[in-house]
């Protein structure tokens, strides 16, 4: 048996990993169509296809399959990363090497496709009180699963399993992402008229001194493994020669709120932090993601009874924020590692797609 679910999922990966659905410069919508004919074979009462024109004009896309009145949703993003450079075999080619299946997204995350549709198969029933959301987006700015929050009624659904790579443990929090670009702009000038001319770059440096000492009184603070704010200066811009004041300047940076913060609190801190050393400060918000937290662990233990003994921290973002801000139970489980992800030669275990296709076997058809 364990050989018949092994060949059916890489069948199912290998025809996954042939779309390019790198984000940006693939497409998602031949993709999400493939998805949903594969759907519509275990007869869902409910197949949504949506194509999402986002806000940098790249079309996104999901596929909802409903089944009952959903209770539970499991969430798989479609899109990858860009390849890159560095593979020793095409990207969207699967290659088997040792006990790992090898290629891009393999891990992040259509592995965890490849086990869901694998499970599909093996049931023998139809899901019961069950939902699956393959939505794309969300290796950049998840437009996709905020398009879906906002078309699609889930006032059923209690709780959500979104697929991410942890190794088939379960992950029960993880950080926010806050990034700024802040601009300033003077008149420019000759540098003896520093003292009394508007100096974007000093402004800039002022701000940036008020975000190290801000970020150094946190270190201490918030619940182990989230201590500080991972404050990044991600880059400070502008000017020319040492004798001429420039005309303008611009800093980007980005924090990391911990979970259980409020998003619009640490947005509220920033800004007032940023306008009180630069008033004249046009701000522009490059990201704003709230942390995530699963609000009731032993609600996943009849399907993760081990897993859920030994939760994770994860150091990564998913789009269980976005699911759980909207009051479902929320928890990330997938196959393959985070280490594997975003890389050349990109992988994951067999072993791992077989305990997850295990799991989706026991989940899919006897939801309660």
């Amino acid at each position: 048996m364990e050989t018949k679910k092994i060949q059916k999922f890489t069948n199912w990966l290998s025809k996954m990993v042939a779309f390019d659905t790198q984000n940006p410069g693939g497409d998602e919508g031949v993709f999400a169509v493939m998805l949903k004919e594969s759907l519509e074979e275990f007869k869902p009462d409910e197949l949504r296809l949506e194509h999402v024109t986002r806000s940098d004009n790249v079309p996104g896309s999901w596929v909802f399959a409903r089944w009952g009145t959903p209770k539970l949703l499991i969430n798989i993003h479609i899109d990858t990363v860009p390849a890159g450079t560095g593979w020793a075999t095409p990207p969207h080619e699967l290659k088997s090497h040792a006990d790992k299946l090898v290629g891009l997204g393999s891990a992040d995350t259509k592995g965890a496709i490849a086990a869901v549709l694998t499970a599909l198969e093996l049931i023998g029933q139809k899901p019961k009180d069950c939902a699956i959301l393959l939505s794309g987006d969300e290796e950049r700015n998840s437009e996709c699963m905020e398009h879906f929050l906002k078309t699609v009624d889930l006032s059923h659904i209690k709780q959500a399993i979104v697929c991410e790579p942890t190794g088939c443990q379960v992950g029960q929090r993880h950080r926010g992402i806050f990034g700024l670009s802040v601009a300033i702009e003077g008149k420019g000038g000759h540098s003896s008229l520093a003292d009394h001319t508007t100096s974007p770059l000093l402004e800039l440096s002022c701000v940036s001194n008020k975000l190290g000492s801000l970020a150094i009184e946190e270190l201490d603070k918030g619940p182990e493994g989230f201590k500080g704010l991972c404050l990044n200066i991600a880059n400070i811009s502008g000017g020319t020669e040492y004798n001429v004041i420039p005309r303008k300047g611009q800093l980007t940076f980005s924090v990391r709120p911990r979970p259980g913060s409020v998003l619009s609190e640490t947005r509220k801190t920033i800004n007032e932090l940023v306008m009180s050393n630069a008033p004249n400060a046009i701000l522009t918000e490059i990201i704003a993601q709230p942390s995530f937290e699963t609000s009731a662990l032993d609600d996943f233990v009849k399907w993760f009874p081990a897993e859920c003994q030994k939760p994770l921290n994860l150091g990564f973002w998913t789009e269980a924020a976005l699911l759980a801000e909207c009051g479902i139970n929320t928890i990330v489980f997938g196959p393959g590692v985070i280490e594997e992800a975003h890389k050349p030669n990109e992988s994951v275990p067999i072993e791992h797609l077989l305990l997850a296709t295990n799991r989706f076997i026991d989940i899919l058809p006897s939801n309660k």
